[in-house]
């Protein structure tokens, strides 16, 4: 039997054939000492033990070889896997099967005799209801793990549209969308149950045909069983231990199928983790580290930089080139989708340029570490981000600062006598996002956080798209104030809060297209900046 197995070292690995070798043999070996060990012996038990454990590994490596030869054909000659499959896996191995199952209880010849003649109808010749059982099982298993995936798939949705609707509830009750958000609940539940339903069909055609197949094993154990109920020596408790011992083959057979099922429909949840290990570690490559003074004078220079958020989609920056000066303030404008936002990710290496390069002070940002280069930069975005904690703990989580200097921070800010009026002052608590806190105070506590760090290049992201008029104002004046001496760069909606910036950049499309002072850019007849403060209600 081992030499038979030889003809699949090209097929199979060779630690697997090795394994298998090893379990054969012992296998073997311990039907030999139960064969021989007479029935009074006190050590019968634990042979039986070892002998239905050895059975039951062997049971499940037979399951798997099967699953793997019906792989194999294209990698060894179309002749020699056949072959092996007819004369070794449908009589040597079945046939070793058939011994385990009575190698204690065959020492009666009565009872050998139906199991031999049992086995022979349901092996032998039953190869080609084998075969369509094999082609059914494997048919459930590539339909359900296609089903598992599209089930994973439409999950997702489900959970990210419940999270917007308790984050959103204020603004859905406000607008009265309250049943739309219900029905897009319902539609993407009723997507994800088209997939879930089936497979659950699909686990029940296979639980059927696998009774089938445990209840034909018990019939034919018992009719054998009743058609030689003649043979001398042939008493009822052989002929129940008999079926008892077909009963108990057809759970584990049931088990071992059923679980190998399940792997290949769960390693659907393996795949999904494997996307995320293989993707690419976000500046794994830059190791550089920067001058302690660094940024010195906040000079930017953007050189032919091209942006895309992922391989294969289209450029969302094309070619941009522009130098801004230290302490320059300079607005960034456009219509929606111009790239005004992307331009902030390329700087802050939220997303890695395609192409070009960024220099702040002459050094290139691509060669520094992120935890260097986000460290020396601070923006205000147009969503204020504040954490569950305390005041203090919000403009400085890592205890940098002293009280003094957050005081004069809130003050510049104009946020002095809110934070006074307060009970517990500096450590009053803050929820998360900062619900108990207006828009209004939330952007200003941002802008306080900036303030603290003093840095050489900020970036305003919008930061007055969500307010009022008087909080604009109040940012606006405490920007021109406290940030003189930095390089202020503003992305704005609101063209009135960029008018007195010393240059503004035009964006469309993702190119510069233009790129100068206000009133030079709003004398230009048919510039494109004019047009949108046309629109505004400026020019």
């Amino acid at each position: 039997m081992l030499k038979d197995v030889d003809c699949l070292d090209n097929a199979i690995p060779r630690s697997l054939m090795s394994f298998v070798r090893t379990l054969i043999a012992s296998v073997e070996i311990v039907i030999i000492i139960l064969w021989a060990t007479p029935p009074s012996t006190a050590v019968l038990v634990p042979l039986f033990a070892i002998y239905f454990m050895f059975l039951s590994v062997f049971l499940l490596v037979a399951i798997q070889f099967d699953e793997q030869l019906s792989r194999k054909p294209r990698l060894v000659t179309e002749a020699t896997i056949p072959s092996w499959r007819v004369s070794v896996q449908s009589g040597r191995v079945k046939r070793l099967i058939g011994c385990c199952w009575n190698s204690r209880s065959g020492r009666s010849a009565s009872l050998r005799a139906p199991i031999e003649h049992s086995r022979a109808a349901l092996f032998n010749r039953g190869e080609d209801g084998n075969v369509s059982f094999r082609k059914q099982t494997r048919f459930y298993v590539s339909t359900s793990r296609q089903l598992k995936r599209l089930e994973s798939a439409s999950r997702s949705p489900i959970y990210s549209h419940f999270q917007e609707s308790i984050q959103g509830a204020s603004s859905i009750r406000a607008y009265k969308l309250v049943d739309d958000f219900v029905r897009e609940s319902e539609r993407r539940v009723d997507e994800n149950l088209a997939a879930y339903y089936p497979s659950i069909v699909a686990n029940r055609w296979l639980a059927v045909r696998l009774e089938l197949v445990g209840n034909l094993i018990v019939m034919f154990s018992a009719l054998f069983a009743v058609l030689f109920r003649d043979s001398p020596g042939l008493t009822a408790g052989l002929v129940g231990l008999s079926v008892s011992y077909a009963l108990n083959i057809t759970q584990t057979l049931n088990w071992a199928v059923r679980m190998t099922s399940e792997l290949e429909t769960n390693i659907v949840a393996v795949e999904r983790i494997k996307e995320y290990t293989e993707t690419p570690t976000e500046g794994a490559h830059s190791k550089q580290k920067p001058p302690d003074a660094w940024p010195q004078s906040g000079k930017v220079e953007l050189k032919d930089v091209c942006l895309r958020y992922r391989p294969g989609l289209d450029l969302v920056l094309k070619h941009v080139s522009a130098s801004i000066s230290p302490k320059e303030k300079v607005g960034i404008v456009g219509r929606t989708g111009a790239g005004k936002s992307s331009l902030t990710l390329a700087l802050f290496r939220t997303v890695e340029i395609d192409s070009g390069s960024i220099e702040i002070d002459g050094q290139n940002i691509s060669t520094l570490t992120l935890e260097d280069l986000r460290s020396r930069l601070t923006i205000v975005p147009q969503d204020p981000v504040l954490f569950s904690g305390t005041l203090r703990f919000n403009l400085d989580p890592f205890d940098a600062y002293t009280d003094e200097e957050i005081w004069n921070a809130l003050r510049n800010a104009h946020l002095e006598p809110f934070v006074t009026s307060l009970a517990d002052k500096l450590l009053y608590r803050i929820s998360e996002g900062g619900e108990n806190l207006s828009v209004g105070q939330r952007q200003l506590l941002c802008l306080a956080r900036a303030l603290l760090r003093r840095p050489r290049i900020l970036v305003l992201d919008e930061a007055a798209a969500a307010v009022d008029a008087e909080t604009d104002s109040l940012l606006q004046r405490t920007i021109r104030e406290q940030f003189a001496d930095c390089t202020v760069l503003t992305i704005a909606h609101r063209l009135n809060t960029v008018m007195d910036c010393d240059r503004l950049l035009v964006l469309e499309a993702g190119r510069i297209v233009e790129f100068d002072s206000p009133r030079v850019l709003l004398a230009k007849q048919d510039g494109l900046f004019r047009s949108m403060a046309k629109d505004a209600g400026i020019a």
